[in-house]
């Protein structure tokens, strides 16, 4: 019997982020770590020139509103020169054991000149099913080819 669940379903888009080729910061919406175990962060940073800069870390909170601090050990080297594709796995376990936060967001800088990097943020080992039901908006749609 074929497998009948769509990566979309088990693995979903919860959060990301897109820059419009300008510096500054953005943060992915704030994921509850209750909806997920796992998250993973695909940071794609493209050729960085005139000295651009990127930096990418996770932040988690006590409440999706409240202040947010960075996540020891979860963030990436300052890019300097790009054209790669940085992936950051957290179980969200661990940030709840770490923490005692309940939310999490990416965090994305790009200082000295632009650029246009891309955050995609995936969950893993949802409680519920499908998994997509945790989705978020950033997710526009799914297109299934079987």
């Amino acid at each position: 019997m074929a497998y009948s669940a769509r990566l979309s379903e088990v693995e979903p888009i919860i959060g990301a982020v897109r820059t419009s080729g300008s510096t500054g910061s953005w943060y992915t919406d704030a994921i509850d770590l209750s909806t997920v175990r796992r998250a993973r962060f695909l940071v794609i940073v493209p050729t960085l020139s005139g000295g651009a800069t990127v930096d990418f870390g996770v932040q988690t909170s006590a409440t999706s509103g409240g202040a947010y601090a960075a996540l020891s050990g979860a963030s990436i080297t300052q890019e300097t020169t790009g054209n790669k594709v940085f992936d950051i796995e957290v179980s969200t376990e661990a940030v709840v054991n770490a923490s005692g936060n309940q939310y999490m967001k990416g965090y994305l800088k790009v200082g000295t000149a632009t650029a246009s990097p891309l955050v995609v943020c995936y969950g893993a080992e949802t409680p519920f099913k499908p998994a997509s039901d945790t989705a978020t908006g950033a997710q526009a749609a799914n297109v299934y080819y079987a």
